[in-house]
């Protein structure tokens, strides 16, 4: 269990009193990085930002100009503190034209600057936006900074501006403020944002969630917002946790080695990573873009071993998860004795078992494998993806062609012989009609699933 806050203001005078009591209480309570923001408070405010990040492991800071001091600081007054390794971002910055606490185009001309010193250092951006939105897209579209990393903190947009930094590889931090709106609204930009794209802060001293409102805010809360965001994106705080942990890692290149993971966990579910090896090239794999899946890194450097599987299962405590998934990022039957072999060992202790395939084992195999899978494996869900053979032959292409779908059909249609719970999936893309894919399923005589595209695990 772990977390990150990846946007506080601990330098701020609010703490002066407990600094490293508060401090103390995140890093007990698993807030394993804190991204403390060198902007907001003039040169002193940078000089404390970047002594508390010297004094702890755990915190980093970036270095900006706010909006706010657009008009009083001077831009080269900042540029000696990028020396340091502590310093892994550029920002806050960018435009405030709700206060306008200083002149527009000011706030223009530092921002770009900003943006540039940004590039130059091949630094990641944190912006802030108030009232500005289109403004600052237009500059972002001119400039060019995506490449380096584009975070909008404490995202008070709408979808379409969300849809398009997402777009252009940019991220979404979340504040706790979120907690006061329990809207669909809400709700909906939340889910909105891809697992590899978001973020949340305290935004602290400011912001503090549900059930502190109108206190003072620390990284310890961060948890109460990832409770919140995590119950809305349907997995756990724990889930969530480990997404920010993550992302804030990568975002800010922060020196943290991320094992891969050959059993993980997701909501109540034990995912084993048995091979990365896969018998389809799918269109809209995850593989292609991320070997992340909700905070887990699936990239294996080698193929699990039984006892090491096994190892790893038997060190979960059997109270957190009701099943075992041979799923990872990879086709699992591709390793079926290995299958096998795991699965009878859970069910020799009353663990639930399920299967996640592409369903063209026989196919492989040149036999009928499903028999030696009775009462092994208690569920299996098969990615059949498409309706008919050629849309399933453009989408998911192999060496099989279009004979392909006709295999998996009759995979399924065996899996009903010898496994009690059977589901065909399909990817929620814009040409795949449910209403088709469960007709089909009906006519195999199983249960359908839809999948949300980009949304793995």
């Amino acid at each position: 269990m772990k977390i990150a806050d990846s946007h506080a203001h601990l330098n701020f005078p609010h703490y002066d009193r407990d600094r490293d009591e508060v401090i103390k209480r995140a890093k007990e309570g698993k807030v394993m990085i804190i991204i403390n923001i060198g902007s907001g408070e003039g040169v002193e405010g940078i000089k404390r930002s970047l002594e508390i990040a010297r004094s702890y492991d755990f915190i980093y800071t970036t270095i900006g100009i706010h909006p706010h001091e657009a008009g009083i600081m001077d831009f080269e007054e900042i540029l000696p503190f990028f020396n340091d390794r502590k310093v892994v971002g550029v920002g806050e910055c960018g435009l405030d034209f709700y206060k306008n606490y200083s002149p527009r185009e000011k706030q223009i001309e530092v921002f770009k600057r900003q943006i540039e010193l940004a590039v130059e250092k091949s630094l990641p951006l944190v912006i802030h936006s108030r009232n500005a939105m289109d403004e600052i897209l237009k500059i972002l579209e001119e400039k060019d900074p995506w490449k380096n990393g584009v975070l909008f903190h404490c995202f008070s947009g709408d979808e379409t501006s969300a849809t398009e930094i997402v777009k252009r590889g940019g991220y979404i931090s979340f504040a706790g403020n979120i907690t006061y709106r329990d809207t669909e609204s809400v709700k909906s930009l939340i889910r909105k944002i891809p697992d590899e794209r978001i973020l949340l802060e305290t935004d602290c001293p400011f912001l503090a969630p549900v059930p502190y409102r109108g206190k003072r805010n620390e990284p310890l809360y961060i948890w109460m917002t990832a409770d919140f965001a995590g119950k809305v994106r349907g997995i756990t705080a724990d889930d969530m946790g480990r997404i920010l942990f993550v992302n804030t890692v990568r975002f800010f290149r922060i020196p943290v080695e991320i094992e891969p993971s050959i059993v993980y966990k997701i909501r109540r579910s034990l995912y084993i990573n048995l091979t990365n090896e896969c018998t389809l090239s799918c269109t809209f794999c995850g593989k292609r873009r991320s070997y992340f899946v909700k905070g887990h890194y699936l990239k294996l450097e080698r193929e699990p071993s039984v006892e090491e599987v096994l190892s790893e299962i038997n060190s979960c405590k059997r109270d957190t998860f009701d099943e075992v998934v041979f799923c990872g990022y990879g086709e699992p039957l591709l390793r079926l004795e290995k299958v096998k072999e795991i699965a009878r060992a859970l069910k020799s202790t009353g663990i639930r078992t399920r299967v996640d395939t592409d369903g063209l084992a026989n196919l492989i195999y040149k036999r009928n494998i499903v028999p030696e899978l009775a009462g092994l494996i208690d569920s299996i869900s098969i990615s059949v993806n498409a309706p008919d053979e050629e849309t399933y032959a453009k989408i998911c292409p192999s060496p099989y062609g279009k004979e392909a779908w006709r295999h998996v059909c009759d995979f399924v249609r065996e899996c009903r012989k010898y496994i009690k719970d059977v589901v065909i999936t399909a990817v929620s893309l814009p040409f795949i009609s449910y209403e088709e894919m469960d007709k089909l399923a009906k006519t195999l005589g199983v249960r359908f699933r839809m999948r949300e595209f980009n949304e793995i695990g």
